[in-house]
């Protein structure tokens, strides 16, 4: 059997399903919205694990032995920050926020305009994409911009709390906007605008893996909590 998380703006659902495509399993729970006037729209991300483990423990239940593989989606264009022990820095801004409305027209102006930004990375980067997060970060929270060892998108965050590993995907990663969906890589230049061409950024980004390719298997301790076996992969 197989796993299906899904975790949205307003909530996590779980989908099992078995090897014919039939559902045998639902689950869903919901998460709260952090809104202040200036237009952010924040979550932390320790409530999507939360609800990741109510809706999947909810879907699975009875089929706990059965289940081989987890597949996970998840909002695009959030921004999730690690420091160097892997622990979240902030609260992630969410693909609806728009605080960084005046960073994202600063990031087309360095660019020479939409135009010259199209022609280099593929996009044109609007209010809600992650790149203009980064900036906001850097000009708004610098003690946290400092801090910044790994970029993660939502649903990048909770494949490594499933298995432990960093890794991104093509999809999600083409709406961050500092990513070259031409050649099919990270945009350094872009984050080399943002941080000054300290290279912190570009290094702070994950690897990527393919759509038939497995992220990991999962943790221990992640295993034991969702009653699962370690060998089920993600």
């Amino acid at each position: 059997m197989y796993l299906g998380i899904d975790c949205g703006t307003q909530s996590t659902k779980a989908l099992l399903i078995d090897e014919s495509g039939r559902a045998v399993g639902r689950g869903s729970s919901p998460h709260a919205l952090v809104e202040k006037p200036s237009g952010a729209r924040e979550q932390d991300p320790q409530w999507w694990v939360d609800a990741l483990s109510l809706s999947a423990m909810e879907a699975i239940q009875g089929h706990e032995a059965n289940v081989r593989a987890i597949g996970v989606s998840g909002q695009q264009h959030g921004l999730v920050v690690l420091d160097v022990n892997k622990e979240v820095i902030r609260p992630a801004k969410l693909w609806s926020d728009t605080e960084t409305l005046a960073q994202n027209e600063e990031i087309l102006r360095l660019f020479g305009g939409r135009k010259k930004f199209f022609d280099k990375v593929g996009i044109v980067p609007l209010t809600g994409y992650t790149v203009s997060k980064l900036l906001w970060l850097n000009q708004v929270e610098p003690e946290n911009f400092a801090k910044v060892r790994h970029i993660l998108l939502p649903h990048e965050y909770l494949n490594f709390w499933l298995t432990g590993e960093i890794r991104a995907e093509f999809g999600d990663s083409s709406g961050t906007a500092f990513f070259g969906v031409r050649q099919r890589m990270w945009a350094r230049e872009v984050l080399d605008r943002i941080d000054g061409g300290t290279g912190q950024l570009y290094a702070a980004l994950p690897p990527f893996v393919g759509p038939t390719e497995v992220v990991g298997k999962l943790r221990e301790e992640v295993a034991r909590k969702l009653g699962l076996s370690r060998e089920c992969v993600v």
